[in-house]
Protein backbone atom coordinates (compact mmCIF):
# COMPACT_ATOMS: atom_id res chain seq x y z
CA UNK A 1 0.00 0.00 0.00
CA UNK A 2 2.54 2.38 0.98
CA UNK A 3 4.52 1.73 -2.23
CA UNK A 4 1.42 2.34 -4.54
CA UNK A 5 0.89 5.55 -2.43
CA UNK A 6 4.70 6.87 -3.07
CA UNK A 7 4.73 6.07 -6.48
CA UNK A 8 1.34 7.43 -7.29
CA UNK A 9 3.27 10.83 -5.95
CA UNK A 10 6.13 10.22 -8.20
CA UNK A 11 3.85 10.17 -10.96
CA UNK A 12 1.58 13.17 -10.29
CA UNK A 13 5.00 15.22 -9.48
CA UNK A 14 6.75 13.80 -12.65
CA UNK A 15 2.99 15.04 -14.52
CA UNK A 16 3.36 18.83 -12.48
CA UNK A 17 6.86 19.07 -13.35
CA UNK A 18 6.28 18.48 -17.45
CA UNK A 19 2.94 20.70 -17.70
CA UNK A 20 5.56 23.45 -15.67
CA UNK A 21 8.01 23.19 -18.25
CA UNK A 22 5.45 22.66 -21.26
CA UNK A 23 4.35 26.34 -19.78
CA UNK A 24 7.60 27.58 -19.17
CA UNK A 25 9.27 26.81 -22.51
CA UNK A 26 7.86 24.74 -25.44
CA UNK A 27 5.48 27.73 -26.17
CA UNK A 28 8.63 29.85 -27.27
CA UNK A 29 10.46 29.57 -30.29
CA UNK A 30 13.66 28.09 -29.45
CA UNK A 31 11.69 25.41 -26.76
CA UNK A 32 13.27 23.60 -24.38
CA UNK A 33 17.23 25.43 -25.99
CA UNK A 34 16.57 28.20 -23.34
CA UNK A 35 17.39 25.65 -20.74
CA UNK A 36 21.21 26.27 -22.25
CA UNK A 37 20.77 30.11 -23.46
CA UNK A 38 19.46 31.73 -19.92
CA UNK A 39 22.62 29.87 -17.56
CA UNK A 40 25.11 31.32 -21.02
CA UNK A 41 23.30 34.59 -21.25
CA UNK A 42 23.90 34.85 -17.41
CA UNK A 43 27.06 34.28 -17.24
CA UNK A 44 28.00 36.13 -20.19
CA UNK A 45 26.06 39.42 -18.81
CA UNK A 46 28.18 38.82 -14.83
CA UNK A 47 31.52 37.66 -16.97
CA UNK A 48 31.57 41.47 -18.78
CA UNK A 49 30.77 43.74 -15.73
CA UNK A 50 32.75 41.80 -12.89
CA UNK A 51 35.22 40.57 -14.60
CA UNK A 52 36.14 42.83 -17.87
CA UNK A 53 34.59 46.34 -16.35
CA UNK A 54 35.26 45.80 -12.19
CA UNK A 55 38.57 43.25 -13.19
CA UNK A 56 37.16 41.12 -10.57
CA UNK A 57 39.09 37.99 -9.66
CA UNK A 58 39.96 34.88 -7.78
CA UNK A 59 43.08 35.23 -6.74
CA UNK A 60 45.73 32.06 -8.41
CA UNK A 61 42.45 30.50 -9.80
CA UNK A 62 41.48 33.58 -11.32
CA UNK A 63 45.18 34.42 -13.07
CA UNK A 64 44.11 32.26 -16.54
CA UNK A 65 42.28 35.92 -17.91
CA UNK A 66 38.67 36.51 -18.64
CA UNK A 67 37.61 32.94 -19.91
CA UNK A 68 39.17 31.25 -16.02
CA UNK A 69 37.30 33.91 -14.02
CA UNK A 70 33.97 32.80 -16.19
CA UNK A 71 34.67 29.06 -14.81
CA UNK A 72 34.74 29.85 -11.53
CA UNK A 73 31.91 32.24 -11.71
CA UNK A 74 29.33 29.95 -12.84
CA UNK A 75 28.85 27.27 -10.40
CA UNK A 76 28.35 30.03 -8.04
CA UNK A 77 25.97 31.27 -10.21
CA UNK A 78 24.06 27.78 -11.31
CA UNK A 79 23.41 27.91 -7.03
CA UNK A 80 22.06 31.30 -6.86
CA UNK A 81 19.71 31.01 -9.57
CA UNK A 82 18.27 27.54 -8.30
CA UNK A 83 17.65 29.18 -4.90
CA UNK A 84 16.44 32.48 -6.06
CA UNK A 85 14.00 30.59 -8.76
CA UNK A 86 12.74 28.38 -5.81
CA UNK A 87 12.36 31.06 -3.05
CA UNK A 88 10.93 33.67 -5.19
CA UNK A 89 8.30 31.98 -6.34
CA UNK A 90 7.30 30.15 -3.07
CA UNK A 91 4.96 33.14 -1.84
CA UNK A 92 2.51 32.68 -4.36
CA UNK A 93 2.85 29.05 -4.86
CA UNK A 94 -0.63 28.49 -3.25
CA UNK A 95 -2.81 31.29 -4.29
CA UNK A 96 -1.91 30.88 -7.94
CA UNK A 97 -3.06 27.05 -7.81
CA UNK A 98 -6.59 27.67 -5.67
CA UNK A 99 -7.82 24.52 -7.64
CA UNK A 100 -5.61 22.41 -5.81
CA UNK A 101 -5.92 24.05 -2.29
CA UNK A 102 -9.99 23.14 -2.85
CA UNK A 103 -9.45 19.47 -3.18
CA UNK A 104 -9.12 17.57 -0.24
CA UNK A 105 -7.53 14.99 -1.36
CA UNK A 106 -4.99 16.47 -3.27
CA UNK A 107 -1.46 16.50 -1.29
CA UNK A 108 -0.71 19.90 -1.11
CA UNK A 109 3.40 20.03 0.11
CA UNK A 110 3.50 18.56 -2.97
CA UNK A 111 3.22 21.43 -4.93
CA UNK A 112 6.41 22.63 -3.15
CA UNK A 113 8.46 19.98 -5.05
CA UNK A 114 7.45 21.66 -8.13
CA UNK A 115 9.52 24.18 -8.85
CA UNK A 116 12.70 22.49 -7.07
CA UNK A 117 12.45 19.89 -9.59
CA UNK A 118 12.27 22.44 -12.41
CA UNK A 119 15.22 23.99 -10.82
CA UNK A 120 17.01 21.19 -10.31
CA UNK A 121 16.40 20.04 -14.16
CA UNK A 122 18.00 23.47 -15.08
CA UNK A 123 20.59 23.22 -12.42
CA UNK A 124 21.38 20.05 -14.03
CA UNK A 125 21.60 21.30 -17.82
CA UNK A 126 23.90 24.14 -16.71
CA UNK A 127 26.29 22.26 -15.00
CA UNK A 128 26.74 19.98 -17.93
CA UNK A 129 27.04 23.09 -19.56
CA UNK A 130 29.87 24.43 -17.26
CA UNK A 131 31.30 20.80 -17.73
CA UNK A 132 31.45 21.22 -21.80
CA UNK A 133 33.16 25.16 -21.30
CA UNK A 134 35.81 23.25 -18.72
CA UNK A 135 36.75 20.82 -21.31
CA UNK A 136 37.00 23.32 -24.45
CA UNK A 137 39.57 25.21 -22.02
CA UNK A 138 41.70 22.37 -21.95
CA UNK A 139 41.41 21.05 -18.59
CA UNK A 140 40.19 17.16 -17.39
CA UNK A 141 37.08 16.30 -15.31
CA UNK A 142 37.96 15.51 -11.74
CA UNK A 143 36.20 12.45 -10.18
CA UNK A 144 35.43 15.09 -7.01
CA UNK A 145 32.29 15.78 -9.55
CA UNK A 146 30.22 13.57 -7.87
CA UNK A 147 31.24 15.10 -4.57
CA UNK A 148 28.43 18.06 -6.01
CA UNK A 149 25.10 15.90 -5.35
CA UNK A 150 26.27 14.99 -1.65
CA UNK A 151 26.44 18.83 -1.25
CA UNK A 152 23.51 19.38 -3.07
CA UNK A 153 21.20 16.89 -0.84
CA UNK A 154 20.94 18.99 2.19
CA UNK A 155 20.61 22.41 0.66
CA UNK A 156 17.50 20.98 -1.24
CA UNK A 157 16.05 20.14 2.24
CA UNK A 158 16.91 23.61 3.31
CA UNK A 159 15.34 25.05 0.11
CA UNK A 160 11.94 22.82 0.75
CA UNK A 161 11.57 23.93 3.89
CA UNK A 162 11.86 27.49 3.04
CA UNK A 163 9.43 27.09 -0.04
CA UNK A 164 6.70 25.08 2.40
CA UNK A 165 7.22 28.36 5.06
CA UNK A 166 6.70 31.22 2.52
CA UNK A 167 4.07 29.76 0.83
CA UNK A 168 1.88 29.11 3.68
CA UNK A 169 2.84 32.26 5.44
CA UNK A 170 2.09 33.91 1.27
CA UNK A 171 -1.21 33.02 1.74
CA UNK A 172 -1.91 35.21 4.90
CA UNK A 173 1.07 37.94 4.07
CA UNK A 174 0.48 39.14 0.41
CA UNK A 175 3.73 41.13 0.88
CA UNK A 176 6.27 38.88 0.98
CA UNK A 177 6.07 38.48 -3.07
CA UNK A 178 7.34 41.42 -3.47
CA UNK A 179 9.70 40.76 -0.50
CA UNK A 180 11.07 37.73 -1.17
CA UNK A 181 13.22 38.90 -4.56
CA UNK A 182 14.81 41.73 -2.87
CA UNK A 183 16.06 39.53 0.03
CA UNK A 184 17.43 37.04 -2.67
CA UNK A 185 18.92 39.37 -4.14
CA UNK A 186 20.65 40.42 -0.61
CA UNK A 187 21.79 37.10 0.15
CA UNK A 188 23.37 37.02 -3.64
CA UNK A 189 25.43 40.06 -2.81
CA UNK A 190 26.36 38.91 0.94
CA UNK A 191 27.26 35.34 -0.44
CA UNK A 192 30.77 34.64 -2.55
CA UNK A 193 28.78 33.99 -6.08
CA UNK A 194 30.31 36.92 -7.68
CA UNK A 195 33.53 37.76 -5.74
CA UNK A 196 35.78 35.42 -3.31
CA UNK A 197 34.66 36.21 0.21
CA UNK A 198 39.03 36.57 1.01
CA UNK A 199 37.74 40.55 -0.84
CA UNK A 200 35.30 40.43 2.07
CA UNK A 201 36.63 42.17 5.53
CA UNK A 202 37.91 39.69 8.24
CA UNK A 203 35.23 41.46 10.85
CA UNK A 204 32.21 40.90 8.42
CA UNK A 205 32.79 37.51 6.84
CA UNK A 206 30.40 35.45 9.65
CA UNK A 207 27.57 37.47 7.84
CA UNK A 208 28.67 35.70 5.09
CA UNK A 209 29.45 32.35 7.01
CA UNK A 210 25.49 32.42 8.16
CA UNK A 211 24.44 32.84 4.37
CA UNK A 212 23.06 29.56 3.69
CA UNK A 213 24.39 30.27 0.10
CA UNK A 214 27.88 30.13 1.34
CA UNK A 215 28.51 27.00 2.25
CA UNK A 216 27.21 25.38 -0.87
CA UNK A 217 28.81 28.09 -3.44
CA UNK A 218 32.31 27.52 -2.05
CA UNK A 219 32.42 23.58 -1.26
CA UNK A 220 30.70 23.14 -5.04
CA UNK A 221 33.51 25.59 -6.42
CA UNK A 222 36.24 23.57 -4.61
CA UNK A 223 34.98 20.27 -5.65
CA UNK A 224 34.88 21.41 -9.35
CA UNK A 225 38.36 23.03 -9.50
CA UNK A 226 40.41 22.43 -6.79
CA UNK A 227 41.89 19.19 -4.87
CA UNK A 228 40.54 20.21 -1.64
CA UNK A 229 39.51 17.22 0.74
CA UNK A 230 35.67 17.20 1.74
CA UNK A 231 34.20 18.95 4.80
CA UNK A 232 32.59 16.20 5.97
CA UNK A 233 32.46 17.91 9.36
CA UNK A 234 30.58 20.91 8.30
CA UNK A 235 28.67 19.38 5.74
CA UNK A 236 27.17 17.30 8.68
CA UNK A 237 26.57 20.46 10.40
CA UNK A 238 25.02 21.86 7.54
CA UNK A 239 22.75 19.30 7.15
CA UNK A 240 21.48 18.71 10.26
CA UNK A 241 20.12 22.81 10.34
CA UNK A 242 18.95 22.06 6.85
CA UNK A 243 17.26 18.89 7.75
CA UNK A 244 15.67 21.09 10.88
CA UNK A 245 14.89 24.00 8.16
CA UNK A 246 12.92 21.74 6.12
CA UNK A 247 10.53 19.84 9.16
CA UNK A 248 9.87 23.22 10.74
CA UNK A 249 8.69 24.45 7.15
CA UNK A 250 6.65 21.26 6.85
CA UNK A 251 5.39 21.90 10.48
CA UNK A 252 4.54 25.48 10.15
CA UNK A 253 2.89 24.57 6.56
CA UNK A 254 0.61 21.89 7.84
CA UNK A 255 -0.55 23.85 10.87
CA UNK A 256 -1.42 26.81 8.29
CA UNK A 257 -2.85 24.17 5.76
CA UNK A 258 -6.66 24.22 7.22
CA UNK A 259 -7.17 28.43 6.30
CA UNK A 260 -5.94 27.87 3.14
CA UNK A 261 -9.07 27.28 1.37
CA UNK A 262 -11.28 30.34 3.56
CA UNK A 263 -8.37 32.80 2.29
CA UNK A 264 -8.52 32.08 -1.11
Amino acid sequence: MIFHKRARLLSLLRQLVAQEVRGKYLGSVLGLFWLVLIPLFTLALYTVVFGTFMKARWGPQGDGGIYSFALILFPGLLIFNFFSECVNRAPSLITTNPNYVKKVVFPLPLLALVPIATALLQFSIGLLVWLFLNILSGQGISWRIFFVPIIMLPFIFLILGIVLLLSALGVYVRDLISMTPIVTQVLMFLSPVLYPIEHVPANLRWIFSANPLTFVVEQTRAMLMTTTTFPWETWCIYSLMSFAIGLLGLKVFRTLRPGFADII
